[in-house]
């Protein structure tokens, strides 16, 4: 079963039933990352929610596997490299094309598919129609990162 603990400054965030005396003895407040996406963060301490709850890993990133930052259920956590973790992402707010992983390149005048993974560039390419590029990105995000593909 699951709980809700209120933020200060927005909403709630969801945890389990077992991690309620962990969680609840501290406040929390909402913050939002340059992304947008808004987290639950300890008022003392800084740490971020999803953190207590898995007790942080040093090296790794914790994934909120349905995109929802504030779902702090295991059921919803899960342990990931920084790149599967943003293989994860929703596309970014000042997309231009509509299709995650696709932009217009002016010089080449032609839609440019770009996915990066460990820091480097693991697939580029360019197209001429945007949902071709779009079903592309699907396909090789899907190759690189599997389970964590978005």
């Amino acid at each position: 079963n699951m709980k809700k603990i209120k933020l200060t400054n927005y909403g709630y965030s969801l945890i389990d039933d077992e991690d309620f005396d962990k969680i609840s003895k501290y406040k929390w407040y909402a913050v939002k990352n340059k992304s947008g996406k808004i987290y639950a963060k300890r008022t003392v301490g800084g740490f971020g929610m999803h953190r207590v709850i898995l007790k942080d890993r040093v090296g790794f990133e914790i994934d909120h596997i349905n995109g929802n930052s504030l779902d702090n259920r295991k059921s919803n956590l899960r342990i990931a490299t920084k790149s599967q973790n943003q293989a994860n992402t929703n596309k970014r707010v000042n997309n231009s094309s509509g299709y995650k992983g696709v932009s217009w390149n002016k010089v080449a005048k032609k839609w440019h598919v770009q996915i990066i993974k460990d820091r480097q560039f693991a697939f580029r390419a360019y197209f001429k129609n945007k949902e071709d590029a779009a079903r592309i990105y699907i396909i090789k995000a899907k190759e690189l990162f599997g389970e964590f593909a978005k």
